[in-house]
């Protein structure tokens, strides 16, 4: 074995651990300067629900007769 690779393998886990813990450094992402307006997410929620509606309808179409009898 190595000593140095074994040194600096150790340092690398180390390090690795280290920054899953909560003081670990923040890297900025830029994800928090971009903000979706509400009346686009609301756009968006309405759309995709219309949607998800369309596609189960098509998958299961809704009984004409609830009761079953017929």
């Amino acid at each position: 074995m190595d000593p140095l690779g074994m040194i600096t393998a150790m340092d690398a886990v180390n390090q690795h651990l280290k920054s899953a813990q909560p003081g670990a450094p923040v890297v900025p992402d830029g994800l928090e300067d971009r903000q979706v307006r509400p009346a686009r997410a609301g756009l968006l929620r309405h759309n995709a629900a219309t949607v998800l509606r369309r596609m189960a309808e098509r998958i299961e179409p809704a009984c004409s007769n609830p009761a079953g009898a017929g």
